[in-house]
């Protein structure tokens, strides 16, 4: 017997049963349900905790982006490109000028971090830019 348990979330209901998962966007038949991976979900939370973190960070929350950005990281499906941008903007947030608990040694080897882990990332440049922000303002 299955147990099926749907969550509506922006017009899409999620059910789901020993590592299947069902998904039907809003307007959609239950026969044109379509069946993806556990990992999707996987997916979709990294990308909710990623965009709580950028909206925690953004009003002054910074132990809680931190959390957010630390679980993303810390998630190995979340797949190496959401892995790099959680600690970029894990790095930004111990860097953060208005965030009480700056560390930027801290923030230093979290950018590193990113840079050894994920050299092809998109985050590359970026992170790149910010090391020499730190180096310059004499973090080392």
């Amino acid at each position: 017997m299955k147990a099926w348990i749907w969550v509506t979330a922006a017009g899409l209901a999620v059910s789901g049963c020993s590592g299947e998962v069902r998904t039907t966007s809003q307007g959609d038949d239950l026969s044109s349900q379509r069946t993806t991976t556990a990992a999707t979900l996987h997916t979709n939370k990294d990308d909710v905790l990623l965009e709580q973190g950028r909206k925690a960070a953004s009003v002054g929350e910074y132990a809680t982006a931190a959390g957010r950005f630390e679980a993303v990281y810390q998630h190995l499906d979340a797949g190496p490109e959401r892995r790099a941008n959680a600690l970029y903007h894990l790095g930004l947030v111990q860097s953060n000028l208005l965030n009480t608990k700056r560390d930027s040694q801290q923030a230093m080897a979290t950018f590193r971090k990113l840079l050894d882990e994920f050299p092809k990332s998109d985050k590359r440049d970026a992170t790149e830019q910010a090391i020499a922000g730190l180096q310059k303002s004499g973090t080392k």
